[in-house]
């Protein structure tokens, strides 16, 4: 398997009726087309609002005005009906885009629950994590918006991960729980892909790798949880401090060589960073 990214990017924004059976509810005479998002590029993140905000405001007067159908199969008179957008299913990327939540490699890596920095990627002390907060996320992403400069609008993005998104217009909207990952991307071509091209190495080398790159993406030897972060640290040094625990855990060979490209990779690192993690240790 020779690895390839993609060179130009679309997509569709497409709606499925709940209330038909689930065996035509995909089919495509069945489904809704609402946008088409064209390529070559993907939008940034507050671009992407322009796309989904007729479809957002039609979704609004649906479930707090209600729409009347002339007639139906079972009701003739007609019928008062309120729609409400249930689900939003994408890849994880697009998720996380549509959103607008920060990238998952940020150290705001989950849409769901608190979970913060990279070094936590191996948590599964399941029953600590903490659900967000919708109401805190929308401050946040209010205080993005009403910002008066591109560069306090940055600032707010780096500190809280999320910026202002039109899904803010339904009152029902809570990311934490709306917003699912499909099982093709999760399984198949996330959890599957990465057991096999990186636990099993069955990816091919490419030209442009070589032996000392492979190591660096093979899996942890072993686990470490840092625990939480401590106040006051830069954006710099909670960086070093994910590159630092990489360092550490990543399998590497006995050799001489690799051991002394291991303490020239350290060496280079703040001090602060480095007593962090031999304390966490």
């Amino acid at each position: 398997m020779n690895l390839h990214g993609a060179s130009k990017s679309s997509g569709i924004i497409s709606m499925a009726c709940l209330n038909l059976p689930s065996d035509i509810r995909y089919k495509p005479e069945n489904m809704y087309l609402a946008g088409i998002i064209p390529c070559p590029k993907q939008p940034s993140l507050e671009h992407l609002n322009h796309y989904i905000q007729p479809l957002i405001n039609d979704m609004v007067d649906s479930w707090e005005c209600s729409i009347k159908f002339s007639n139906t199969a079972c009701f003739p008179t007609g019928r008062l009906t309120c729609s409400a957008i249930a689900l939003a299913v994408c890849d994880l990327p697009a998720a996380r885009h549509l959103a607008s939540l920060t990238g998952t490699g940020s150290h705001f890596y989950c849409s769901t629950c608190n979970c913060y920095h990279k070094t936590m990627y191996s948590r599964v002390d399941f029953d600590s994590w903490e659900p967000h907060d919708k109401d805190e996320l929308w401050k946040f992403a209010e205080q993005w918006r009403d910002a008066a400069t591109t560069s306090e609008q940055e600032k707010l993005f780096k500190a809280h991960s999320v910026c202002y998104s039109e899904l803010r217009c339904l009152p029902y909207w809570d990311p934490s729980c709306q917003l699912v990952i499909n099982p093709m991307h999760c399984i198949l071509e996330g959890l599957v892909q990465h057991h096999s091209r990186s636990l099993l190495s069955l990816t091919m080398a490419t030209t442009s790798s070589s032996s000392s790159s492979s190591s660096s993406s093979s899996p942890p030897a072993f686990s470490c949880d840092l625990g939480e972060m401590p106040p006051g640290m830069t954006s710099k040094e909670l960086t070093q401090v994910a590159a630092i625990h990489t360092f550490l855990v990543i399998q590497v060979p006995s050799d001489d060589e690799d051991l002394e490209k291991l303490r020239k990779n350290l060496s280079h690192k703040n001090t602060g960073p480095l007593k962090f993690v031999c304390k966490a240790l």
